[in-house]
């Protein structure tokens, strides 16, 4: 039978006591770390409203056809663009109104009313 010669139980205890403190120290930094720079929360959005607000902008106004595809082209590449801004300026992720069944997800509507205005493409109508 071979003798445990030499061997320091206490030192053993020590290194896999601050092995596993390490590894639940660098743990807990990269959660708060990844959950400070990358968690994104969800926000939703009402396409129906901001889409009903373009058509009645624009119904009124006695535009051709070709007219009509270019504002609406470029209302679109103007939302799309607010929306990704709104992403990234706020880390959220962007839904319809429809897809989100929890009440306590925050509206961007007003947000994207309000960029929207600030850009001149339309005033806010009730």
């Amino acid at each position: 039978m071979a003798k445990l010669n030499n061997i320091n139980f206490q030192s053993i205890a020590l290194n896999i006591f601050i092995s596993i403190f390490f590894s639940v120290l660098s743990t807990m930094v990269f959660t708060i770390l990844y959950n400070k720079f990358y968690h994104k929360s969800i926000a939703t959005i009402n396409l129906d409203e901001i889409i009903s607000n373009h058509i009645v902008q624009i119904k009124d106004k006695t535009l051709d056809d070709s007219q009509l595809i270019a504002v609406s082209e470029e209302f679109s590449k103007k939302l799309d663009f607010i929306l990704h801004e709104i992403e990234k300026k706020d880390n959220v992720i962007l839904l319809t109104s429809p897809a989100v069944i929890s009440t306590n997800v925050p509206s961007y509507n007003d947000s994207v009313l309000f960029y929207l205005n600030q850009i001149g493409f339309y005033q806010n109508v009730s």
